[in-house]
């Protein structure tokens, strides 16, 4: 079987089920459950914050209803291994068995178990090749396991009789139901369809690689410190050429050396100026005041933000910032000026203003593609006949089992573009809908970065569930919902006008940024160019259509009225390029109206886009 690593980090994980055939040519096609990768560790990647992309998701994972393997223990994902297809000739890189292992005539209906077959056999009383009964039966604790027939006696199937599948009949015609009792948690199971893609939902995120290999052995060596580099970075106590010149020669930033009584350079100078050694140090402790150090670094961002108010979300918000500022500085960037040119000469910009005047009635600060990025793509669990635990409707919580201390990676070098919101104007739009008081008042670009950091609650921003909005987490839930909104906009007018689909788009969301970024998950794509060439050429009905086009829904009033603004027809995404399973979306945000979500209730009296 032949498949592309990213398909295959989707369809053909250890556990799940595909098809394939015996034989070039043929039509028949065998179910077979994957049973292992032939791989290889993954070079060039940032485990530490690929583990902590994962803790956070597991956390979610359970904070939402469902359960968690011992594969996926803190523990044990501290001790993860990043592996990919080895890609060895002549070797198969995924590892298959057939599964069903049950087969019948469908002359006769005889139906034989054969556990160890690798090819159809034939019936022994026909003498034709007996066909697979593709059935599986899955259940939500993870277990999973092909029909069997339930007895010891003479079965046949009857595959013809529509109103005789999923039963077994006797040869005086008695029916035996295609039931299981499953053995681990003992609750009733029915068969699937093989390929039903509920039998196995991986369970997956994806991160900005950081190609910065000077700054990923930083992290690598002084941890948080490295951390507030990137934090001094974004709120401007550093420059991006201070950041790069501070890594040529980290060693002397991060570890300053510091004087003692007894050096003998402190003792040359106490001799030669009359001063004792302690005060020598003293003086150049004074005069060191203004050497970019990491204790000046700490210095400055206490002033600005106190670090104690930091704590543990430092790790969190440092990740996002990571990853955003990898797409702002990316390799290759293509201008929004270098798009208005390009547009101007092949007549679809007229005048430049234009481009202006719908960026600034959609509160676009910048829009840039940013090109030769890396995403990496890793799957660390799946789950079985739901990917998304509830635990309002589940009699018993969904279960995540882990691969075994592997997570299975992939890197997608793919382009993309990244959009930057006026935080200003964030900001306003947050205070007209009352949900930050008036009496609040920010006047510049440093001072909003400071009180969305202060503001925005980044660990209640879970995968798996809607983010709760009570309390003062009304506003991390207004601000990423849309954000969110905006992304999924933004991606079905990019499945319009850049030749992809709008299902082979992907999202990722910077809350503490006031950004998204939205990439093709696809290598066929990003050779083409399809995102880079839509932005030079279509840049301006791109952004036309995702502002006008989708303020009225097909399913309009029931979905604005009874679905939160949010359905099929206008918002949603597959949830394999959603990174928010379809959450907290709402075209309310834009336009306005109320969304109410379980005890949550938010009124958009000025929508952001109105």
């Amino acid at each position: 079987m032949k498949i592309n690593k990213n398909q295959a980090l989707y369809k053909a994980l250890p556990g799940s089920w595909i098809t394939y055939s015996d034989s070039q040519g043929s039509d028949y096609k065998y179910a077979c459950q994957v049973i292992s990768w032939n791989h290889t560790k993954v070079n060039g990647i940032n485990e530490e914050m690929l583990k902590n992309d994962i803790t956070r998701r597991i956390k979610s994972f359970v904070a939402a209803g469902g359960e968690a393997d011992d594969n996926l223990s803190p523990e044990s994902i501290e001790s993860f291994a990043f592996v990919e297809p080895s890609l060895i000739e002549d070797i198969p890189d995924i590892v298959c068995k057939i599964n069903p292992n049950t087969f019948y005539c469908e002359k006769c209906g005889k139906v034989h178990y054969l556990p160890n077959a690798t090819s159809s056999p034939k019936c022994p009383k026909c003498n034709i090749k007996m066909k697979q009964l593709g059935m599986v039966y899955g259940c939500e604790c993870g277990y999973a396991e092909g029909v069997k027939p339930p007895t010891k006696e003479e079965l046949f199937y009857h595959s013809k009789d529509k109103d005789s599948q999923f039963k077994f009949y006797t040869l005086k015609g008695a029916k035996r139901e295609m039931e299981l009792m499953c053995p681990v948690c003992k609750k009733k199971l029915f068969p699937s369809n093989a390929t039903d893609h509920r039998l196995f939902s991986s369970q997956s995120g994806s991160l900005v690689n950081l190609f910065n290999e000077k700054y990923s052995q930083a992290l690598s060596t002084y941890k948080t410190d490295a951390e507030l580099l990137m934090l001094a970075k974004w709120y401007g106590i550093i420059t991006n050429e201070e950041f790069h010149s501070i890594l040529d020669n980290p060693k002397t930033f991060f570890e300053p050396k510091t004087k003692d009584v007894n050096d003998p350079e402190v003792l040359m100078m106490a001799k030669a100026f009359g001063f004792s050694p302690e005060e020598v140090i003293e003086r150049l402790s004074a005069n060191e005041g203004d050497v970019l150090s990491i204790g000046k670094i700490k210095r400055e961002i206490d002033n600005n933000i106190p670090m104690s108010k930091l704590g543990e979300k430092l790790k969190i918000i440092t990740s996002d910032l990571i990853e955003y500022d990898t797409l702002k500085y990316a390799k290759s960037v293509i201008s929004l000026d270098s798009a208005i040119a390009k547009g101007k000469a092949v007549g679809t910009i007229i005048d430049d203003n234009d481009v202006y005047e719908i960026l600034n009635k959609m509160s676009i600060s910048n829009i840039q593609v940013s090109e030769a990025v890396q995403i990496v793509n890793y799957a660390y669990g799946f789950t079985r006949m739901r990917s998304c635990p509830d635990a309002e409707n589940m009699s018993r919580p969904l279960k995540i089992k882990g691969f075994g201390g592997k997570a299975y990676t992939t890197i997608l070098e793919t382009e993309g573009i990244l959009v930057e919101f006026d935080m200003l104007k964030i900001f306003k739009w947050l205070v007209d809908n009352g949900l930050v008081s008036k009496e609040i008042e920010l006047t510049n670009k440093e001072e909003a970065k400071i009180w969305f950091l202060e503001n925005v609650n980044l660990e209640s921003i879970t995968h798996f569930s809607t983010i709760s909005g009570q309390g003062d987490n009304r506003i991390t839930k207004a601000l990423y919902s849309l954000l969110h909104t905006i992304s999924h906009m933004m991606i079905i007018s990019a499945g319009k006008h850049s030749g992809l689909s709008r299902d082979s788009i992907s999202e990722l969301i910077f809350p503490e940024t006031c950004s998204i970024f939205i990439y093709p998950t696809t290598s066929e794509g990003v050779t083409l160019g399809s995102i880079s060439g839509m932005f030079e050429t279509e840049l301006l009905i791109f952004l036309e259509d995702a502002l006008k086009d989708n303020e009225v829904c097909t399913f309009d009033p029931v979905c604005s009225t009874n679905q939160n603004g949010a359905c099929v027809a206008c918002t949603y995404l597959s949830e394999v390029n959603c990174t928010h399973f379809n959450k907290d979306l709402s075209r309310s945000y834009l336009y306005g109206g109320t969304i109410k979500i379980n005890d949550d209730e938010i009124k958009i009296k000025k929508g952001f886009w109105k």
